[in-house]
């Protein structure tokens, strides 16, 4: 069952970060469980890579902002209609 707590809790972190990109855009719930499903796999592998990166006491002062940075990013290019759009 490790793996698979550990799947969940990168895809948590991805959730955690991109909700920013979802909220500045009022996408409804069904759009944000859809673009998981779409990017599962970037968002796990990515996700991971920030767990690791919060576990580390100096290192998650600065992972946190370019979490937010990094998924903004990745959710632009997943969706450039609505990223562009304002």
């Amino acid at each position: 069952m490790a793996p698979l707590s550990l799947f969940l809790s990168a895809i948590l972190m991805a959730i955690t970060f991109t909700d920013y990109s979802w909220s500045r855009h009022d996408l409804p719930v069904s759009s944000c469980v859809g673009d998981v499903g779409k990017n599962i796999f970037s968002y796990a592998i990515a996700g991971i890579i920030f767990v690791g990166l919060i576990a580390i006491p100096i290192v998650s002062l600065m992972a946190l902002p370019l979490g937010v940075i990094y998924f903004t990013v990745l959710w632009s290019r997943s969706n450039p209609a609505l990223a562009f759009n304002d």
